[in-house]
Protein backbone atom coordinates (compact mmCIF):
# COMPACT_ATOMS: atom_id res chain seq x y z
CA UNK A 1 0.00 0.00 0.00
CA UNK A 2 3.08 2.24 1.03
CA UNK A 3 4.43 1.62 -2.54
CA UNK A 4 1.27 3.03 -4.39
CA UNK A 5 0.64 6.15 -1.99
CA UNK A 6 4.35 6.79 -2.92
CA UNK A 7 3.73 6.02 -6.32
CA UNK A 8 1.00 8.53 -6.39
CA UNK A 9 3.28 11.20 -4.21
CA UNK A 10 5.82 11.33 -6.64
CA UNK A 11 3.49 12.41 -9.74
CA UNK A 12 3.28 15.49 -8.24
CA UNK A 13 -0.37 15.87 -9.26
CA UNK A 14 -2.47 18.37 -7.90
CA UNK A 15 -6.67 19.23 -8.89
CA UNK A 16 -9.44 16.78 -7.50
CA UNK A 17 -9.02 13.43 -6.57
CA UNK A 18 -12.00 10.62 -5.80
CA UNK A 19 -11.36 8.02 -3.57
CA UNK A 20 -13.79 5.28 -4.72
CA UNK A 21 -15.05 2.58 -1.79
CA UNK A 22 -13.11 5.33 0.75
CA UNK A 23 -13.93 3.01 3.93
CA UNK A 24 -12.94 5.24 6.79
CA UNK A 25 -10.63 7.77 4.97
CA UNK A 26 -7.32 6.91 5.37
CA UNK A 27 -6.65 7.34 1.57
CA UNK A 28 -8.97 10.19 1.50
CA UNK A 29 -6.81 11.95 4.16
CA UNK A 30 -3.27 11.28 3.06
CA UNK A 31 -4.86 12.37 -0.47
CA UNK A 32 -6.31 15.76 0.99
CA UNK A 33 -2.54 16.60 1.61
CA UNK A 34 -1.50 15.85 -2.19
CA UNK A 35 -4.83 17.05 -4.06
CA UNK A 36 -6.63 20.57 -4.01
CA UNK A 37 -9.87 18.50 -3.43
CA UNK A 38 -11.07 14.55 -2.89
CA UNK A 39 -14.09 12.92 -2.99
CA UNK A 40 -14.78 10.39 -0.76
CA UNK A 41 -16.94 7.92 -2.22
CA UNK A 42 -18.78 4.80 0.35
CA UNK A 43 -22.22 3.71 0.14
CA UNK A 44 -22.14 1.82 3.48
CA UNK A 45 -23.96 3.85 5.99
CA UNK A 46 -21.98 2.35 8.78
CA UNK A 47 -18.59 3.08 7.24
CA UNK A 48 -19.91 6.41 6.05
CA UNK A 49 -20.68 7.89 9.33
CA UNK A 50 -16.90 7.21 10.33
CA UNK A 51 -15.62 8.19 7.46
CA UNK A 52 -17.00 11.54 8.01
CA UNK A 53 -15.83 12.09 11.37
CA UNK A 54 -12.30 11.06 10.26
CA UNK A 55 -11.84 13.88 7.88
CA UNK A 56 -14.12 16.27 9.56
CA UNK A 57 -11.02 18.59 9.99
CA UNK A 58 -10.36 18.43 6.38
CA UNK A 59 -12.03 21.51 4.34
CA UNK A 60 -11.09 20.00 1.06
CA UNK A 61 -12.89 16.20 1.71
CA UNK A 62 -16.22 16.05 0.36
CA UNK A 63 -17.96 12.79 1.69
CA UNK A 64 -20.97 10.96 -0.30
CA UNK A 65 -22.87 8.43 0.71
CA UNK A 66 -23.23 6.74 -2.46
CA UNK A 67 -21.70 3.60 -4.81
CA UNK A 68 -20.71 4.55 -7.92
CA UNK A 69 -21.37 2.58 -11.15
CA UNK A 70 -21.09 3.08 -15.63
CA UNK A 71 -24.56 3.01 -15.17
CA UNK A 72 -27.61 4.25 -13.90
CA UNK A 73 -30.17 2.17 -11.71
CA UNK A 74 -30.28 0.68 -8.10
CA UNK A 75 -28.41 -1.99 -6.59
CA UNK A 76 -28.99 -3.98 -3.79
CA UNK A 77 -25.94 -3.77 -1.59
CA UNK A 78 -25.24 -6.40 0.55
CA UNK A 79 -23.28 -5.22 3.71
CA UNK A 80 -19.96 -6.69 4.89
CA UNK A 81 -19.96 -10.40 7.00
CA UNK A 82 -17.93 -10.22 10.03
CA UNK A 83 -15.84 -8.08 11.07
CA UNK A 84 -14.01 -6.33 8.09
CA UNK A 85 -16.71 -3.53 7.24
CA UNK A 86 -14.72 -2.57 3.57
CA UNK A 87 -16.01 -6.12 2.54
CA UNK A 88 -19.47 -4.95 1.26
CA UNK A 89 -20.54 -5.67 -2.21
CA UNK A 90 -23.10 -4.66 -4.77
CA UNK A 91 -24.82 -7.55 -5.87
Amino acid sequence: EYTYLNFISALGLNGCAIDVGANVGNHSLYFSTLFDEVHSVEPYKPVYDRLIKKVQARSNVFCHNLALSDSVGELKFAPPQGKNLGTGRID
